[in-house]
């Protein structure tokens, strides 16, 4: 029953040119299923050596050596008994065996179906096995690119041949179209650039024979083939579509041998072109609102870029504008080694890995070095670098800098903001607020990518707040995706987030673990951020009641005064801040509803607050929060009389919990203030935050 409702939903959600189209991939699928692929294995005839039209010379390669304490700790373990013992996704470490068992589930040690029909399995509703992204993981062999760095820094062809030894076990293992890892195009991406990527970084040490060759360059050539058979249009075209028109050009450009490489690469140029720049705005943020998700399609681009400039094409203007933007937006939100924040789904994909997590502030160096910036000299020795960076002088002459319309992009040696730095992002309505250690970032954006809005969270005028660095006023994170529904749940919610949640009830309409039906509106109503650092936004998701937030950083002198009068008078001020959140629900100025149903409506008003785990003490109007050095008090009064209740770790319903990474959640201490039976409109809350750094000697 549960199936049936998600199909109609999803069904009632797609534009009516997405219909044939869903038909279309419907009939291939069972023509697949009934006849094979488009090709035979005898079509493809390797021409070579060199095989892959994409080459790391010995220049770029050699900043990765500032890193060879670490590949030489890489190259011990593939060399040794437990080469494939992994931890995927914050899953328990477990053994996949030598050849790997690509079908194992690392939560359950249950197998996924390997020889049933793709298009037969369904993945989306499974009970037993649960979650599909950690087989899929598995199926992305995130340890391929860095045992292949390994082996080129340490010049082992031992090492080397493991790579193409896992890649060929992966295709042996996988016939074509049957088995988990044929379900899902981007999936097949991923694998399209790594294994490339490896096989080119391991090019001087090994190289396959003509017969791997060929066995490999079959599975390239049908993955590029199913992701324009099957690419994500309409309601779909998100970062999948994306990195299907990566795969295509990748293989189109890196395998000129395969059949069809020519049109793959034209499809896959044709699909970017048009895509990057739809789907990262002007002001570099994403469409799907995911900070996560603009960092992987930023990645995606890297990849295609890398092949184009390989081959002398020339990097589009409109990538270069929007690689220019996305480097300021990650540099303003991230400065000073602070991390990304949660905004929306976060699964951790990465198309490259390299071993060594990127950070943001190091992604915004690359997307600047792309973009004809200059950056520090240690910039050059990101591990990612090496693999999107060719010669300098053959991609300054195809990276020609964007037009002068675009805003100045801030340099990237960047010292510390200054006290007042704010910024708002028009597009993807993120506002940053900044005092003397603290980061405030407040969604005032849309829900996310119509029409299914699918990494979207129920979060509109969510509020989180970081000290030096450390996430104290949290968004709770993601947790999963397909296994665990109620889970999957609450970590979308409203009750989940920094916000107002009314009668029980999230601010959007959840259909589906990817799906949303009624979406909440925000628009800004005031932006005063120069000269008073103050915000206001509203959105209509409680209509016909609306929510109304405004934040403002209150000055030195006004922290100063606050902290004494509320906390201690013996608080080094010089390392405090201080901000003010005023919340309002009140009937919309179009609602026709009575004053009676309206306090209805508003039954069990609560303003939440997500804290991360620390020390915390509750107090008749305040409650106070400590980690180490870092405090926070948040002091608060409201319209009505209110009931603060302190959550943590609870089950039935889920309160108070954060995932600080896919698949681990723990107990941290949740503020919920509620007004059960308001007995007038507006109702108001305000909400004094004070943060700071105790010095050591106090």
């Amino acid at each position: 029953m549960k199936d049936f409702k998600w199909y109609y939903h999803r069904l009632r959600a797609m534009p009516v040119g997405e219909i044939p189209h869903r038909l279309r991939c419907a009939i291939s699928a069972a023509r697949l299923e009934r006849f094979g692929g488009p090709l035979s294995r005898d079509t493809i005839r390797p021409e070579g050596p060199p095989y892959l039209a994409l080459h790391f010379s010995e220049e770029e390669v050699a900043p990765l050596k500032e890193q060879l304490v670490y590949y030489q700790q890489v190259r011990s373990i593939a060399l040794s008994p437990r080469a494939h013992v992994f931890s995927l996704l914050g899953a328990p470490e477990r053994d996949f065996g030598t050849p790997v068992n690509w079908f194992c589930d690392p939560v359950t040690g249950d197998n996924w179906p390997s020889d049933v029909s793709a298009f037969r399995l369904n993945y989306r509703h499974q009970s037993r096995l649960g979650e599909v992204k950690y087989v899929w993981e598995l199926g992305r062999m995130p340890w391929l690119v860095p045992w292949a760095i390994a082996a080129r820094l340490t010049r082992d062809g031992d090492l080397a041949r493991r790579v193409v030894e896992d890649i060929l076990s992966f295709v042996r293992s996988n016939p074509p179209y049957r088995g988990v890892h044929w379900t899902s195009g981007i999936e097949l991406a991923v694998r399209v650039v790594a294994w490339t990527w490896a096989l080119a970084l391991i090019e001087p040490l090994t190289s396959p024979t003509d017969h791997e060759w060929q066995e490999i360059g079959f599975h390239i050539a049908l993955y590029a083939d199913y992701c324009w058979r099957f690419r994500s249009l309409y309601s779909s075209a998100n970062n999948h579509l994306i990195a299907e028109g990566v795969a295509l050009q990748v293989a189109g450009l890196a395998w000129p041998w395969l059949p069809k490489a020519a049109q793959f690469a034209e499809r896959g140029r044709a699909i970017l072109d048009r895509e990057i720049p739809r789907q990262i705005f002007p002001d570099g943020s994403s469409i799907e609102m995911c900070l996560s998700y603009l960092c992987e399609v930023l990645v995606w681009s890297f990849a295609a870029g890398r092949v184009r400039t390989q081959h002398g094409l020339r990097i589009p203007d409109s990538w270069l504008e929007r690689w220019q933007a996305s480097a300021n937006l990650l540099l303003t939100v991230c400065s000073d080694n602070e991390p990304l924040p949660h905004l929306g789904d976060d699964d951790e994909g990465d198309v490259l890995p390299t071993g060594q997590p990127i950070q943001p502030h190091e992604l915004g160096q690359i997307l600047a070095l792309l973009s004809g910036k200059e950056v520090e000299p240690s910039a050059r020795q990101i591990p990612l670098l090496g693999l999107v960076w060719g010669p300098q002088e053959r991609v300054a002459r195809l990276c020609s800098p964007p037009s002068e319309s675009v805003a100045p992009l801030p340099g990237t040696a960047r010292t510390p903001p200054n006290v007042g730095d704010t910024q708002l992002f028009p597009d993807c309505g993120l506002v940053v607020l900044r005092g003397l250690k603290t980061r405030v970032l407040a969604d005032f954006g849309p829900h996310g990518m119509p029409p299914i809005y699918a990494h979207a969270h129920a979060d509109a005028l969510s509020v989180t707040l970081d000290i030096a660095g450390y996430p104290v006023l949290v968004d709770p994170g993601t947790y999963c995706y397909h296994g665990e529904r109620v889970w999957r749940d609450w970590f979308r919610s409203t009750a989940a987030h920094n916000t107002v949640e009314i009668g029980q009830q999230n601010q959007s309409q959840m259909l589906g673990p990817f799906l949303w039906g009624r979406v909440a509106r925000t628009r800004i109503i005031e932006n005063d951020l120069a000269p008073h650092q103050k915000v206001c936004a509203e959105h209509d998701g409680y209509a016909p009641l609306v929510h109304r937030r405004c934040i403002r950083r209150l000055s030195n002198k006004e922290a100063q005064s606050l902290l004494k009068e509320n906390v201690a008078s013996d608080i080094d001020i010089e390392e405090a801040d201080a901000f003010w959140v005023l919340d309002t629900v009140a009937p919309l100025a179009s609602a026709r509803t009575s004053e009676a149903e309206l306090l209805s409506l508003a039954r069990d008003t609560i303003l939440w607050w997500h804290f991360a785990p620390g020390h915390i003490h509750l107090a008749s109007h305040s409650v106070h929060w400590r980690h180490g050095s870092r405090e926070l008090t948040l002091v608060w009064s409201a319209s009505e009389p209110v009931i603060a209740e302190i959550h943590e770790g609870e089950l039935s319903p889920p309160q108070g919990w954060v995932s600080p990474c896919f698949s681990v959640k723990y107990p941290a201490p949740a503020l919920g203030l509620r007004i059960a039976l308001p007995q007038r409109l507006p109702i108001e809350f305000s909400s004094l935050i004070l943060a700071w750094h105790r010095a050591a000697s106090q």
